[in-house]
């Protein structure tokens, strides 16, 4: 993922730059390929510069090397992280059921002492 000053975020990789939207997802996202950029063919709505930067980027091997090294990387850092994170979420979702048994268990208790208690006398 990448920004630029003009064109906010966008996924880029070995193939193509596509525009990144978080909330929605539309047919009028920008989409540039390397064909394109071989052709010549694109509908952006920013700085020619800025193409001009993704298409030397297309065509420059050791630019791709890094993307594909960068990619790489990002993958097996949140590969990590999610991992890491589901352990933990394992792990408070244990503790969450250890907790509401022991709230159950210690109302049931409860009830049977006053139980005991009004029958005793």
């Amino acid at each position: 993922m990448i920004k630029f000053d003009d064109t906010g975020w966008f996924w880029f990789n070995s193939h193509e730059a596509v525009e990144y939207n978080f909330i929605k997802n539309d047919a009028k996202d920008w989409h540039i390929t390397k064909e394109q950029c071989d052709k010549d063919e694109f509908s952006v709505r920013f700085s020619k510069k800025s193409v001009d930067l993704v298409f030397d980027t297309f065509n420059d091997k050791a630019s791709i090397d890094y993307i594909n090294n960068l990619i790489k990387k990002q993958r097996w850092f949140f590969g990590f992280i999610s991992a890491f994170l589901s352990l933990v979420l394992f792990y408070l979702f244990s503790k969450i059921i250890t907790i509401l048994i022991s709230y159950d268990a210690r109302k049931m208790i409860y009830l049977k002492m006053n139980k005991y208690r009004k029958n005793r006398n």
